[in-house]
């Protein structure tokens, strides 16, 4: 039986099973020719690669392309101003530690170890005795004169020692007494807070002027009530019931603590609030309005 129909006569059996058209798979491979080849090699081998810039450095990246003479000042990153140096070296805290100012020293109301943390500042001030141990009736004392109530007093001595205690006495069982150790107070940092704390308890001047800076108004130099409502909705952490709990009372009790006439706080006040200084100052003002 004939292939097609359309084959001339004239073709062979092999012409007509290796036809192009019905049969491409038939046809042998075609040699290629030398003269190819060597046209292939000679370009390759001859034609010059694409210019590359090289660094200028006595040490080229090769084969590495850089930016061209002209884009060398070019930096997508923007211009962070040298760093400063501290002027006075007491300012310049241990690694991981930032106690008070050294103004603090000088006043004369520091009693405890140059050394301690920001944090173990900050609670200094109701361990009354110095010994490193805060109890409940020590909180309650503090409380009353830095000018609270009776009843506001009482309040904190229950949340605060309820729920530091286990955490800051460092006992495998809760201790019975619900004291405090002034050298754990780091255990207690919460979450949903302004991160001016580290983890270490060291106070952390940049992030506190963040802070600051974003949720207060120009000039930037007090924080008023809804302002620092703000600041707690913004730092809230995802299912962070505690720490939202235990944020808004601290700031609550800030705000009654000044208890600012034209209903601002100073940002040098909550400042020295992160180092304790701002209670002996409150309580001896408060002192001096009882003996007078």
């Amino acid at each position: 039986m004939p292939v097609s129909a359309r084959s001339s006569s004239t073709d062979s059996p092999r012409s007509l099973h290796c036809n192009a058209t019905y049969y491409p798979t038939c046809l042998p491979p075609r040699p290629r020719k030398a003269s190819h080849m060597l046209y292939l090699y000679l370009l390759l081998r001859l034609s010059k690669p694409p210019t590359i810039w090289m660094t200028s450095s006595s040490y080229p990246l090769k084969g590495r392309p850089t930016l061209p003479p002209a884009m060398n000042n070019f930096s997508s990153v923007y211009h962070i101003p040298p760093h400063v140096n501290r002027i006075n070296s007491m300012t310049l805290p241990k690694h991981g530690r930032s106690g008070p100012p050294p103004s603090a020293y000088r006043n004369g109301y520091r009693t405890r170890k140059r050394d301690d943390t920001a944090l173990q500042s900050h609670v200094a001030f109701f361990d009354a005795d110095g010994d490193g141990i805060i109890w409940p009736s020590d909180t309650y004392a503090g409380f009353r004169d830095l000018g609270f109530g009776i009843f506001f007093s009482a309040l904190a001595l229950l949340l605060i020692h309820g729920s530091l205690s286990w955490i800051t006495f460092g006992t495998l069982l809760p201790d019975p007494y619900f004291r405090l150790k002034v050298k754990n107070m780091h255990r207690a940092k919460h979450g949903s807070d302004t991160e001016s704390y580290t983890s270490t308890g060291a106070f952390d001047e940049d992030r506190f002027n963040e802070m600051f800076d974003r949720y207060s108004s120009p000039p930037h130099t007090h924080l008023s009530f809804s302002e620092g409502l703000a600041m707690l909705h913004g730092n809230r952490n995802v299912f962070d019931f505690f720490g939202w709990g235990t944020a808004a009372f601290e700031w609550l009790t800030t705000y009654l603590l000044l208890w600012p006439a034209d209903g601002k706080m100073k940002r040098e006040d909550i400042r020295a609030l992160y180092d304790g200084s701002l209670f002996y100052k409150i309580s001896g003002r408060l002192g001096t309005r009882r003996q007078n």
